[in-house]
């Protein structure tokens, strides 16, 4: 989660411990250019990083030229190593720190944005891939090479995003569209496949008291052609903590296609 500092407009990335109620600092920089363009990075660990590996994080970004960086460690033995290893590749910024931070005792409420890197998206384009791959009638396995570039994408990062999914407000389950919100939560995927394309819509989370974004996932598209009927099929996988049976936390049910109706309430 992105949050505010409190009193400041210093932002930083936090996450969740324990039972959610309180949060701790994800290790990070933001390097910041001479055109005010910035960007955070996340360290996932300080202590192995390298000047080598910092370097190639700095310049996968847009930031080719950082000017200033700022270090957002847990530990303030970190954020020195950080400006040591910058100085080790040879990019030699100046050190900018928060002012106006003042330690508090206890705990304070902060609002906050949740964020993800593009890691969460190829996650997502995975779940819609595999999803597709196994309810689908046409025997396809992944291998195709129609499948390369997707597969690429998962398991590289390469392509473009917008070109393999897009994020969307809203609902595109009649039901829900309508104001009815399931008693449980879950998640809900739907495969449509068209003129030689293949989308999945997906839901993750929907619940009485949440409203998630969906996802459109584009599997295969125009110019990789696919010459097969037009179809679609959908799932709704539902929590449901009253499980008798200790191996499974909920259960799947098919939607009527026509007009994506969840069934199973």
């Amino acid at each position: 989660m992105k949050i505010k500092y409190p009193g400041t407009d210093y932002e930083m990335l936090v996450e969740p411990v324990g039972d959610g109620k309180n949060c701790q600092i994800i290790p990070h920089i933001e390097i910041c250019d001479a055109h005010g363009n910035n960007k955070q990075i996340i360290i996932e660990d300080p202590d192995s990083l390298t000047a080598d590996k910092l370097k190639k994080l700095i310049f996968s970004t847009e930031i080719k030229h950082p000017t200033k960086v700022w270090p957002r460690m847990q530990k303030n033995e970190q954020v020195d190593r950080i400006f040591d290893l910058l100085k080790a590749c040879g990019l030699y910024v100046s050190e900018e720190m928060a002012e106006d931070i003042k330690p508090f005792e206890g705990t304070v409420k902060a609002g906050g944005q949740i964020v993800g890197d593009g890691r969460r998206f190829r996650a997502i384009v995975k779940i819609a891939f595999h999803y597709y791959l196994n309810f689908n009638s046409f025997k396809h396995t992944g291998d195709e090479d129609v499948f390369m570039p997707v597969r690429d994408f998962i398991r590289y990062g390469k392509g473009r995003l917008k070109d393999f999914i897009i994020e969307k407000k809203g609902y595109f389950v009649e039901q829900l569209k309508w104001g009815w919100k399931p008693p449980t939560y879950g998640h809900i995927i739907v495969a449509t496949v068209n003129d030689g394309f293949i989308n999945v819509k997906i839901q993750l989370f929907v619940g009485p008291n949440y409203e998630p974004p969906y996802y459109e996932v584009f599997i295969g598209e125009n110019p990789f052609k696919i010459e097969i009927p037009g179809i679609i099929f959908g799932h709704n996988y539902a929590y449901d903590d009253n499980q008798e049976s200790k191996n499974y936390d909920g259960s799947f049910h098919q939607l009527l296609a026509t007009k994506l109706i969840l069934n199973g309430f």
